[in-house]
């Protein structure tokens, strides 16, 4: 029976993560323990798909995407959670009862549908069946990315966009259809409205407009009290503290973590365990990239998962990106492991 020995890494890492919520001073057990397996379990299916990937794959990938995306669009409708105005905009009233404080913008909006753009920009860059409704859908995603108001998130996700659009497979005709497409959407809307109303209708533009008065949303003071917090604690730096420990040093509620995922990862499990997880995760991106390209889909998810989560999001929350860190790690641990066998076998 061929036993493959990277299911060992999840193993480790799973026994690895509950001894720290076990014994750690997590603020939200249960909630932990339900990340540990939303991880794990995505882990696994990343890895069996890397394992055996084919770029036919991503196309498959873009076209459930593309069903899933629709769904979220339709539900959107359905729920009233998007108000045809002009400017158009989300409504965020249910959520804003939710946490009990009034929101205007919204991350995980910005968020879903800035990687929607870039995967949808990507499967028009390939080529794939449908690809001019992928150009549209990919443009009205971006639309509705900056219409969630995060800025971060919106700007990685308009950066990542133009780089597939301008430098990948250059085409000046894919050039000149965006730019064409783009100027007469502004056009139209211009039409029926202001151009100065529009942008101070726009949540987006309006905070960006906050950060010359020097609004981080705290993030700043955030990140400073992380590296106040490992200089004094160098036990955390070197083995990690546990999840929740920055709350819980600074008695903050949940909703207020480093709002940076290397930050958060060392505090939580040590600088030993994320160099042994970062150099392995980078081994099996390279290895990965030079068996199936530079421009495959996961490379592309997992370096806007990567950009966004240096920002926001609390680490375990990034299920995707901690998925894929995990999964090329254990990629990488394959490959070393089947570079042994074949040297063991032929030598």
């Amino acid at each position: 029976m061929k036993i493959d020995f990277s299911l060992v890494f999840f193993v480790f890492f799973i026994i690895y993560f509950f001894v720290f919520f076990i014994f750690g001073e997590s603020l939200d057990f249960f909630k932990n323990i339900r990340d540990i397996f939303l991880i794990f379990i995505s882990s696994v299916i990343a890895y069996n798909f890397l394992s055996n990937y084919a770029l036919k794959d991503d196309e498959n990938f873009i076209y459930a995407f593309f069903i899933y995306y629709f769904v979220v669009l339709l539900i959107l409708y359905l729920t009233d959670s998007f108000i045809f105005d002009i400017p158009p905009r989300f409504n965020f009233s249910f959520g804003s009862e939710l946490i009990g404080r009034q929101e205007t913008y919204s991350l995980g909006v910005s968020n879903f549908f800035g990687l929607s753009a870039i995967v949808f920009m990507y499967g028009f860059v390939m080529r794939y069946n449908y690809r001019w409704l992928m150009l549209f859908s990919s443009f009205f995603a971006l639309f509705l990315s900056m219409l969630g108001g995060a800025r971060g998130e919106f700007l990685i996700a308009l950066l990542l966009f133009a780089f597939i659009l301008f430098f990948i497979k250059f085409s000046l005709l894919r050039v000149f259809v965006s730019f064409l497409f783009v100027t007469l959407a502004v056009f139209f809307v211009t039409l029926r409205l202001d151009f100065e109303d529009l942008i101070a209708g726009i949540e987006l533009f309006n905070r960006f407009e906050a950060l010359q008065g020097g609004d981080l949303s705290s993030r700043d003071t955030l990140l400073s009290q992380s590296f106040s917090l490992l200089y004094n604690e160098p036990l955390c730096l070197l083995f990690g503290c546990g999840p929740d420990f920055f709350q819980n040093y600074y008695g903050y509620s949940l909703d207020l973590y480093p709002h940076n995922s290397v930050v958060e990862y060392i505090i939580s499990y040590g600088f030993l365990s994320f160099f042994i997880f970062f150099i392995l995760a980078i081994h099996g991106v390279f290895r990965f990239v030079k068996n199936c390209g530079f421009l495959t889909l996961p490379v592309v998810i997992l370096l806007y998962s990567f950009l966004v989560s240096l920002k926001s999001g609390y680490l375990m929350g990034s299920w995707m990106l901690m998925a894929l860190i995990f999964s090329f790690s254990a990629y990488s641990i394959s490959k070393f492991i089947s570079k042994g066998l074949y040297e063991r076998n032929f030598n």
